[in-house]
């Protein structure tokens, strides 16, 4: 059928997007409930969009977290600039490790204490404070979903010593969750694989470097739950134990976890 090469890599990812479709129309009843993506349907907007199908390297992996993220900035009226980015990743970086609490964050912010603003702070699940270097991440993730690159970038000038310009291993795994829209970032498998003794610390330009010369970074080198690794090992059972409504969210899932399988088969 293919002769005597295998489509390229783009093709299958293309045909797993394809099967996406196909079990969103298969799968999804009419009308839409609010409740598949966290937020009111009225609520949706075309940067909810682009944050859903992000591309890139480090592409979000599950956006409900920051669509729900991206509906209180908006309804905050905060309007998201690449300069309002630099000068709050400037202003993070010098409250260091110092964690906000709802006034504070309202005067890093320049708005008043509000019900959304709580909303916001409960979002990140501290304990009623907020590293702001979580915030300005997450900001920077949902202005430009596509060019996580640069929201590494970013989130290199708030963490990494001024010296050696390397940012710890924790703090690369707390950046890449907030990027990625997962939990538990587990990066011992990405250090073992770097050359020389495993320090825990990594500057930008070589883990940009890494990153071009792998470009499943993700899922070959990180480790998180729900990890689409995991879903490409055959069920248990042949039959489900109960069957339930699939959501928006759960397709998204199954057509990152196909394009996975479908480019390791390719290996």
């Amino acid at each position: 059928m293919f002769g005597n090469s295998w489509p390229s890599e783009r093709a299958f990812t293309s045909a797993a997007t394809c099967l996406f479709f196909l079990v969103l129309l298969a799968y999804l009843p009419p009308p839409l409930p609010d409740r598949a993506l966290g937020v009111p349907l009225a609520d949706l907007s075309f940067e909810d969009r682009d944050i859903t199908f992000s591309e890139g390297p480090l592409r979000i992996h599950d956006p409900s977290s920051l669509l729900e993220f991206n509906l209180l900035v908006r309804r905050l009226g905060l309007k998201i600039t690449n300069g309002l980015l630099k000068e709050q990743a400037s202003r993070a970086r010098k409250l260091l490790r110092h964690q906000l609490n709802l006034e504070d964050l309202a005067c890093f912010l320049h708005l008043p204490v509000t019900n959304t603003l709580r909303e916001v702070l409960s979002l990140f699940d501290e304990e009623g404070h907020i590293d702001i270097r979580h915030f300005v991440i997450a900001m920077s993730t949902i202005y430009r979903p596509s060019r996580s690159m640069e929201t590494l970038k970013l989130a290199f000038e708030m963490y990494e010593n001024e010296d050696s310009g390397e940012v710890h291993e924790d703090e690369l795994a707390s950046a890449l969750e907030i990027m990625l829209g997962v939990k538990e970032v587990e990066l011992s498998m990405f250090f073992m694989e770097l050359d020389g003794p495993d320090s825990g610390k990594i500057t930008y330009d070589k883990l940009r470097r890494f990153i071009e010369q792998h470009p499943r970074f993700v899922h070959d080198y990180l480790d998180f739950k729900d990890h689409p690794r995991r879903s490409c090992a055959p069920p248990a059972n042949n039959m489900p134990a109960g069957w339930k409504p699939i959501t928006v969210q759960k397709i998204i899932q199954i057509q990152s976890n196909l394009e996975y399988c479908i480019l390791t088969a390719c290996d």
